[in-house]
């Protein structure tokens, strides 16, 4: 889930006591505000510039059934290129947040309408 630094403290750290998020990842210049939140949530932390250098490990295996996900191999790439498919992955994901976001006011919205037109025939 990405998290925007520029999102007051108290709401950072709202959502990492209040997401199953298993590690929290970062730019090095983000480390000293983020990684004492990760740590006080009991988070493991991680800079990217680490992930970056980190030898790519085994898949696990995949269920079949398994409607979306997104696979890509970055054995052997640079860390220009590493770091450029993490900056793809958290636009998708924002995406996805902001996608979502929409969704939902649009079904409250909707709700709301449904509800108000209802009241009026009784």
């Amino acid at each position: 889930m990405p998290l925007s630094p520029l999102h007051p403290r108290p709401e950072l750290e709202y959502v990492l006591d209040h997401s199953d998020a298993s590690l929290v990842v970062a730019s090095p210049r983000f480390a000293e505000l983020l990684r004492p939140m990760a740590e006080q949530a009991g988070r493991r932390f991680a800079l990217t510039t680490e992930l970056l250098e980190a030898r790519p490990g085994r898949l696990p295996g995949i269920d079949l059934q398994r409607r979306a996900m997104m696979l890509a191999s970055l054995e052997g790439a640079s860390d220009h290129e590493r770091l450029r498919h993490l900056e793809t992955l958290m636009v998708l994901a924002m995406t996805a947040m902001e996608n979502f976001h929409s969704f939902t006011s649009e079904c409250q919205r909707l709700a709301s309408s449904l509800t108000h037109a209802a009241a009026e025939r009784h």
